[in-house]
């Protein structure tokens, strides 16, 4: 079942990986999420609506995060701005509220709203990538 809670399956010593949804042209990593080996079919099936041009893989390493509210999965290493607003368009003159590496903000570890509030928007290379209000 998919229900299990990362937690659990580290409790029983099951491998928690990664369940992707790649771009079969590009190889890029439309979406993300944590489980077993044995959830690919649920979430091939009741989760993401998979096309031809798609394949969804199980992999036990992962080099992207995808922090809850983001629009898509960021690279581990890509620098995040975060404002305390609900913004657009990235703020030239303003200094963000926070700043630092997109796995720094992996959703295991740490809700966006603790860091900034409960409204936010965030940016990497001056483009919008996440907000409070997704």
């Amino acid at each position: 079942m998919y229900n299990d809670s990362p937690e659990q399956m580290l409790y029983e010593r099951r491998p928690v990986g990664f369940i992707q949804l790649i771009d079969r042209d590009t190889g890029a990593i439309l979406a993300q999420r944590r489980g077993l080996e044995t959830n690919v079919g649920y979430m091939m099936t009741h989760v993401w609506r998979v096309t031809e041009r798609q394949r969804v893989i199980y992999s036990h390493c992962s080099g992207v995060t995808e922090p809850a509210q983001f629009f898509h999965p960021i690279r581990n290493e890509e620098t995040i701005q975060l404002y305390a607003d609900a913004l657009t368009v990235w703020p030239e003159n303003v200094s963000p509220s926070w700043q630092g590496l997109a796995l720094e903000l992996d959703p295991l570890r740490v809700s966006v709203c603790d860091i900034v509030g409960p409204m936010w928007s965030a940016f990497s290379n001056r483009k919008w990538v996440g907000t409070s209000e997704y």
